[in-house]
């Protein structure tokens, strides 16, 4: 238990999941360097998601779970896994892939990540606090950093690979979905979460079928996806896991399960 808990909390394996995703594509296309890669976004998403916990720790109650617990024991940690992830990302990726039309993306992705958690207006709101846009910009920041940046840094054309892009892109919506039920009644109401907005059975409804878009979409790239195990288990799992959320869910079944379901999407990337 110690070391499912030490894995989700402290967002190594959330970062696990954005590089499997980063591999998997970066693979399909054929590239020379994919660790390079894989290397960049797992440094990347550990140094945001840490910086995240560290920017809202004032803002954990004693009677939050388990994880904001966790994180208040180990605020030191936190920032040990902060500055490991982004040394290691931006010694990588400016001895290996610096370009301008890569560095506008990750630029673009950087300053997503620096406001989301960080009080940028006057009344004091952050950006995953504005109206109806918390969960757009998680996928967008995937989506960007997975799949826009590489294309980009190897010249290549988006539009050949736009139906995985969508996929991808809908696949960790549909799987950011149950932690905005989890987190229906700590987010305020003004923020306008999908929970908020259509309560939690309809947020199920729209995971659900966003999840099977992505797979359609997939499929219609190719339908090697139907003899690919790591997709057919990676969708069946999501959908289930979507299908039994509950408020009441153990954090590991959010912060373990349905992020680590993220990386069996990556895994089949690999396999196209």
């Amino acid at each position: 238990m110690f070391i499912l808990r030490f894995l989700a909390f402290s967002n190594i394996l959330i970062s696990l999941a954005a590089a499997s995703i980063a591999y998997g594509f970066t693979t399909h296309l054929n590239v020379d360097t994919p660790l390079l890669y894989v290397l960049v976004v797992f440094g990347a998403t550990l140094f945001t998601y840490n910086l995240h916990r560290i920017l809202r720790r004032r803002e954990i109650q004693q009677d939050y779970s388990d994880r904001h617990r966790w994180l208040t024991q180990h605020p030191l940690f936190l920032r040990t896994l902060a500055g490991i992830g982004l040394t290691l990302s931006i010694a990588v990726y400016f001895r290996s892939f610096i370009a301008v039309e890569s560095l506008i993306v990750l630029g673009l992705v950087g300053l997503i990540s620096a406001t989301y958690a960080l009080k940028i207006r006057a009344d004091g709101t952050s950006l995953r606090e504005i109206p109806y846009i918390k969960i757009y910009l998680i996928g967008v920041s995937w989506t960007l950093v997975c799949f826009v940046w590489p294309l980009f840094q190897e010249q290549l054309p988006i539009t050949p690979y736009w139906k995985i892009i969508t996929s991808g892109f809908l696949f960790v919506f549909s799987a950011t979905i149950p932690f905005d039920i989890r987190d229906a009644i700590y987010d305020a109401p003004e923020q306008k979460t999908i929970p908020h907005l259509v309560g939690i059975k309809w947020s199920k409804i729209i995971a659900g079928s966003s999840l099977l878009t992505s797979f359609f979409l997939l499929f219609s790239y190719t339908p090697q996806v139907l003899h690919n195990t790591f997709f057919l288990t990676g969708y069946t799992g999501l959908f289930l896991l979507i299908l039994f959320t509950k408020q009441r869910n153990p954090e590991l079944y959010f912060s373990f399960l349905v992020d680590g379901w993220i990386v069996f999407w990556g895994l089949g990337i690999n396999f196209l």
